[in-house]
């Protein structure tokens, strides 16, 4: 290998562990959504300034629940992405011919508009598929992709644009009917994101462990160190 292998071990550890609070946070938002929409029907789109005690603490811990989820989706998103660029690096360790992008493109393509919707998707097959143990030597960039990954990033590609549409609405009318209809789809949407924050630490999994498999290849090739013989 040319590049020194640098291992993913702790950064997919940490990145999992964080998705798997994502999912944990957006299962808690959808019960608390079913339970305001059987007890409390209405609360968030009422006229009127005055709450039940029991309406205040629900709402208290609604919004302290939502403020704790965000947090955890920005710490995700950053380990996440480190993990991602570190991921691309290897690939050059590994001698993978034909890559399409730079590390740091990799990473930059979550942020540009329209390029997001399939360049990320893109490059993890490239990291997946050029992090396969078996592939002996030689390592073409491949960006063919796999049921899993595909169900993953058409759920994340479709469910970000329902989501920016539900948040256009909300910001953009006073209607009580329209606003409830954009926090039923937001809810509808709900146990989706659950599937693909699961099917992403799937796929961090694997990788992790893909790559992990080569570098104890590579590491257990490395010669010992000559011996040093005193005088």
């Amino acid at each position: 290998m040319g590049q020194e292998f640098r291992s993913t071990k702790s950064l997919g550890f940490a990145a999992g562990l964080l998705l798997l609070a994502n999912v944990a946070f957006d299962g808690l938002e959808f019960v608390l959504e079913l339970v305001q929409r059987a007890y409390f029907p209405g609360i968030w789109f009422s006229q009127d300034d005055f709450l039940t005690d029991a309406e205040a603490f629900f709402t208290m811990g609604y919004f302290a629940a939502l403020l704790a989820s965000v947090g955890v989706f920005i710490a995700g998103s950053v380990v996440f992405l480190i993990w991602f660029k570190r991921s691309y690096e290897n690939l050059e360790a590994f001698q993978v011919e034909g890559l399409s992008t730079t590390p740091g493109w990799a990473v930059g393509h979550w942020f540009i508009p329209f390029l997001w919707f399939y360049f990320p998707f893109k490059i993890m097959n490239e990291i997946y598929n050029g992090s396969d143990p078996d592939a002996g030597e030689l390592r073409i960039s491949n960006t063919s992709t796999g049921v899993i990954r595909g169900i993953w990033w058409a759920l994340w590609v479709s469910l970000s644009i329902i989501g920016n549409i539900t948040l256009r609405i909300s910001l953009n009318t006073e209607d009580p009917a329209t606003l409830e209809l954009a926090q039923t789809i937001d809810i509808i949407a709900l146990p989706f994101w659950m599937i693909c924050g699961l099917l992403a630490y799937r796929i961090v999994r694997e990788v992790t462990s893909r790559q992990e498999a080569i570098g104890a290849v590579a590491d257990s090739l490395v010669p010992p160190e000559p011996p040093v013989f005193g005088r």
